[in-house]
């Protein structure tokens, strides 16, 4: 992935999450834009572990750009209108 396609994800307004898929199989959730800080070589994705929706994360990880190998919209969830 180039630094541009990330800073562009990240910089969108209104902003929608996204998740990165990486080479080795791993997925990594970008649900708030403070959460993703894209460096010339690599990005820091804040990770929140737990259930707060504050974008704080609880963990840091450092993702080298080269194994980013695509970025996909997180769907949302339809509201339940309480019908199974």
């Amino acid at each position: 992935m180039t630094l541009e396609d990330l800073q562009r994800a990240v910089r969108a307004r209104p902003f929608m999450p996204f998740r990165l898929l990486l080479t080795n199989g791993e997925s990594l959730e970008v649900r708030h834009p403070e959460l993703c800080v894209p460096g010339a070589r690599s990005a820091m994705i804040g990770l929140i572990l737990s259930t707060q929706t504050q974008p704080i994360y609880d963990v840091a990880t450092i993702v080298d750009l080269l194994h980013i190998v695509r970025l996909e919209p997180i769907q949302h969830a339809a509201p339940s209108n309480g019908t199974a």
